[in-house]
């Protein structure tokens, strides 16, 4: 089993996002990834609608200290975890 490079929370009930992104790492691997290849160190990056972090999170670590992410999430009670995440 491989390690995962990042840890997160979630709803404790949530089955569909949050329960990917704390078995995967993200919430889709391969669009992940995709997202990733757009991103180059120093880019901003906006993610709206961002949940948990699941892409938030792996898109911060590729543009690096020198990039910002913006992370919005309307959702107080998800957004609190996302805060989480990026903590």
């Amino acid at each position: 089993l491989a390690e995962m490079p990042h840890y997160f929370v979630a709803p404790a009930f949530d089955i569909n996002v949050g329960n990917a992104v704390r078995q995967l790492g993200t919430f889709d691997l391969g669009q992940s990834y995709a997202l990733q290849t757009l991103c180059r160190s120093g880019d901003v990056v906006i993610d709206v609608g961002a949940n948990v972090g699941g892409f938030t999170v792996p898109l911060a670590e590729r543009v690096g200290p020198e990039g910002e992410v913006h992370a919005f999430e309307p959702f107080r009670k998800v957004f609190q975890h996302l805060n989480a995440n990026v903590a």
